[in-house]
């Protein structure tokens, strides 16, 4: 998967709920702006930004004669990326004027590929509300047809539900019980015949 890479300006719809939060407590809280994206449509060599080298060959086939195709057929119609893209800037054109969220993160990015060999895009945009100009303008945009920019940011990261378990957790008291019941067993057997109850 790239670390960083860009998708330029493309027609997009913008969500029809825009959320405007806050994350953190008391001098720690920030304001967040929340919205989707959707219909983003991205050509070959942008699905190989998104997915690494080659992912557009794998993600489509092309018989003599027919048009290219999804690969996996009916069977599957989306795939979503399990990755959180931070530090990514956001460039919405709203009729004429342009709002940029810096220190962004997209999440949730949906691909769903195309007949024809384009693929579908949808992704969550999240972003601090005090590092960009006009964020009430994405608010009066929500439902309605804009264009957007994503420059995706640093190496992809996992999404807080793929938590890693450090090694060893809950080790202790396992070994304590598998122990127990074994040196129980070894003060029955002490002249070579079990105890049974």
């Amino acid at each position: 998967m790239a670390k960083k890479f860009t998708l330029p300006e493309k027609p997009c719809q913008l969500g029809g709920k825009v959320i405007t939060t806050g994350d953190g407590e008391g001098n720690d809280r920030e304001e967040l702006v929340k919205f989707s994206l959707e219909g983003l449509m991205l050509n070959a060599k942008e699905i190989d930004r998104v997915l690494g080298s080659g992912a557009h060959g794998r993600l489509f086939v092309q018989h003599k004669g027919d048009d290219i195709k999804p690969a996996f057929g009916d069977d599957i119609n989306e795939l979503k990326l399990a990755h959180r893209y931070v530090d990514s800037t956001v460039t919405l054109s709203l009729d004429g004027e342009t709002v940029t969220l810096p220190a962004a993160k997209i999440t949730n990015v949906v691909l769903q590929p195309q007949i024809g060999g384009m693929t579908w895009m949808a992704c969550d945009i999240e972003a601090p509300a005090k590092l960009a100009d006009g964020v009430e303008e994405i608010g009066n945009h929500a439902g309605l047809k804009i264009a957007a920019q994503l420059a995706f940011g640093q190496k992809p990261v996992l999404d807080k539900r793929q938590k890693n378990l450090p090694l060893g957790e809950g080790a202790d008291d396992d070994d304590e019980d598998d122990e127990a019941p074994l040196a129980k067993a070894k003060k029955s057997n002490g002249n070579g015949k079990g105890v049974h109850a």
